[in-house]
């Protein structure tokens, strides 16, 4: 089955790196799936911190990058609010919002 997943994209997010830009890459994947769970936040997002906490305890799932891989996207449009989050890119914000154009949503939305 192919899985089209950026994986230059997601170790740099992984590690803070905001300024990769994204690009598609096609792998292959074996019959079991391995899924990219996406977390979108922002450090001025008063509502986020459970979200973020509940991703960091998937660190310690024995299954983690066999079944799934977490990665955070830090989004810009938070930062409105005055409080700027050194981590947020507007490449994470487009990508959100692409999302929300392919799923045909009126909204982006960022967890409590």
């Amino acid at each position: 089955m192919t899985v089209r997943v950026c994986f230059a994209l997601s170790l740099a997010a992984a590690i803070g790196c905001a300024a990769v830009t994204a690009s598609a890459l096609e792998l292959e994947s074996k019959p079991t799936k391995t899924h990219l769970l996406e977390l979108y936040t922002s450090e001025g997002c008063s509502s986020c911190p459970p979200a973020e906490a509940g991703l960091s305890k998937l660190k310690d799932n024995p299954r983690l990058w066999q079944d799934f891989v977490p990665i955070a996207f830090h989004v810009d449009y938070w930062d409105r609010l005055g409080w700027r989050d050194p981590f947020a890119s507007k490449e994470w914000t487009a990508r959100q919002y692409e999302y929300s154009a392919r799923w045909r949503s009126s909204s982006v939305y960022t967890p409590g």
